[in-house]
């Protein structure tokens, strides 16, 4: 396995100036398929020549928490699959960072060819928290975006309204996704082609619309799709439910376990020099400045 035997999916959001800082720090070799978000990023001011860097087109607007997370890296993948014949798809956002340099990445993936890394666990056996995922319908904003002409702020609110509305009422998910086993796991995951293929194919699946009106579907749609597939024993089969919380099924991230949405700074370097991770979510141009040129010098630098 080499550089160019892998392949980078990237979701990118918003920060342009770390997606830059991203893109050099993968290895040159290995293509970078980037969908950014239409509702907050455009080609503009891309260096759109970067050597193995593609964009997906048509690009679509994304939400949080929402279906077209999922249409989105469908769409990333499909192009990737069709442009490359890279053996290894690796799915990272725009606010990750490498911590292991070119080489060790790549004598990592040599030596699993085969090991699919998307870990989740059975939803049935697991807590309200994650059942609930299941019961109730989740209006999200990509409903109310089309819905309200791209009015974002108002979409939101929108979206918290009615699914709190909805609350009371219960899906049929057994009816609804057949002899399906629903999983949950980590959104970031690396997956090898013949699984790829596989998931564009199991797509088609008109049962799998169903997570077109759950929360955060991104965490369910794929691993559920593995689960159910040929391909699960190589990912390591059902996960034992330990509790909450996204730290339980990570794949190959570091990630922050006390909020989502904090970012990683100078202060946190101890956790991430320890930390046998291959790839840190999240980080950003400002406030993990001084982190990130740490990780260069003594983590990526210093290991090669």
């Amino acid at each position: 396995m080499s550089e160019a035997s892998i392949g980078f999916i990237i979701l990118a959001h918003t920060d342009p100036t770390h997606l830059e800082r991203l893109i050099e720090a993968l290895p040159r070799a290995s293509m970078k398929t980037i969908h950014l978000d239409r509702k907050s990023l455009s080609l503009n001011g891309f260096a759109t020549s970067v050597v193995n860097t593609q964009f997906v087109t048509p690009n679509l607007e994304t939400h949080w928490g929402a279906f077209s997370l999922v249409q989105a890296t469908l769409a990333a993948l499909k192009t990737a699959l069709s442009t490359t014949s890279t053996e290894r798809f690796v799915l990272l956002s725009g606010q990750c960072y490498p911590l292991k340099n070119n080489y060790e990445m790549v004598s990592f993936f040599k030596k699993y060819p085969d090991k699919e890394f998307i870990k989740y666990f059975d939803i049935t056996n697991s807590s309200e928290h994650y059942t609930q995922k299941l019961d109730r319908l989740y209006l999200s904003e990509d409903y109310f975006s089309a819905l309200l002409q791209g009015r974002f702020s108002l979409a939101k609110i929108a979206s918290r309204l009615s699914s709190r509305a909805a609350q009371p009422f219960r899906r049929n998910w057994s009816k609804s996704l057949g002899q399906l086993t629903p999983a949950y796991g980590s959104q970031w995951w690396a997956i090898t082609r013949p699984c790829a293929e596989m998931i564009i194919e199991a797509s088609k699946d008109p049962k799998l619309q169903f997570f077109q009106y759950t929360f955060a579907p991104d965490e369910l749609y794929f691993h559920t799709i593995v689960a159910n597939s040929s391909f699960h024993a190589l990912a390591g089969g059902f996960q034992p439910f330990i509790g909450r919380g996204n730290r339980w099924v990570a794949n190959l991230h570091l990630i922050r376990t006390s909020s989502l949405r904090k970012v990683f700074t100078l202060e946190d370097w101890d956790e991430v020099a320890k930390s046998d991770k291959l790839f840190l979510r999240k980080v950003n141009s400002t406030e993990s400045n001084g982190l990130l040129a740490k990780i260069d010098l003594e983590l990526r630098r210093s290991r090669g």
